[in-house]
């Protein structure tokens, strides 16, 4: 039976079963110290949450735990890592120094 959290969360479009609900907590309380990206990805594969093309919804699973975390649902989920990117010409150069090492 489809569950209703604080006025109504779907994820894609569809309402969550308590049985989907209960293992998002589970999982992610008990692994919440892993990044969202993965603790993401796990639910997608344990919940079967793939696109048409057989493609797990990973993303919309990452944006779908952060919504529920800014309302309160998942307090105990870790905010978001920031990414650090090195643009390739930066990276470059490191490579380069290391070379001459």
């Amino acid at each position: 039976m489809p569950i209703t959290i604080g006025g109504g969360l779907p994820f894609c479009g569809r309402p969550l079963t308590s049985s989907e609900w209960e293992l998002i907590q589970e999982l992610t309380r008990d692994f919440s110290g892993l990044a969202l990206t993965e603790l993401a990805g796990t639910l997608c594969e344990l919940l079967d949450w793939k696109r048409p093309n057989g493609g797990l919804k990973s993303r919309e699973c990452y944006l779908f735990l952060l919504s529920l975390r800014s309302r309160g649902w998942l307090p105990w989920l870790p905010k978001p890592r920031p990414r650090t990117r090195i643009l390739t010409a930066q990276r470059s150069m490191h490579e380069a120094s290391r070379k001459r090492r």
